[in-house]
């Protein structure tokens, strides 16, 4: 199963890279990574909170609400759910916005959800944070 899944994962990358991307370009409502911006640790930390919050730059977690368990086949016989997804490409966009390590991007979901981050959570933002899929 896990090659299933990391085999899925490493077809979507280019569908996660192509998304992630594209967060913030052309719109006032820019996100900027800490290092471009002088934005300190903390003032990152209530940005992203901010920006996870419905509707904002990093929810990807509304758009699948009632759907995060329904499975994605991506091609014959490589599936997962669409919540691994949206925890993927949510490490891997706080890695762009400059977070520093793993740790504190899963200290910010934390806080954002109000609960410590399950094993699948922890394990899906890790590999997106590290951008695993694209090695």
């Amino acid at each position: 199963m896990r090659y299933l899944v990391i085999t899925l994962l490493l077809f979507t990358s280019g569908v996660i890279c192509a998304q992630t991307s594209g967060i913030g370009k052309g719109s006032s409502d820019t996100l900027k990574t800490a290092d471009s911006s002088g934005t300190t640790p903390t003032e990152l930390r209530k940005l992203i909170i901010e920006k996870t919050q419905p509707g904002g730059r990093l929810d990807y977690f509304t758009p699948i609400k009632g759907k995060e368990y329904q499975a994605v086949a991506v091609k014959p016989n490589v599936i997962t759910t669409q919540l691994a997804i949206a925890l993927y490409k949510w490490g891997k966009a706080c890695n762009a916005m400059g977070v520093n390590t793993v740790e504190d991007a899963l200290s910010i979901f934390e806080e954002f959800k109000g609960r410590k981050p399950d094993q699948r959570e922890e394990t899906y933002i890790k590999m997106g944070f590290n951008k695993e899929l694209e090695k």
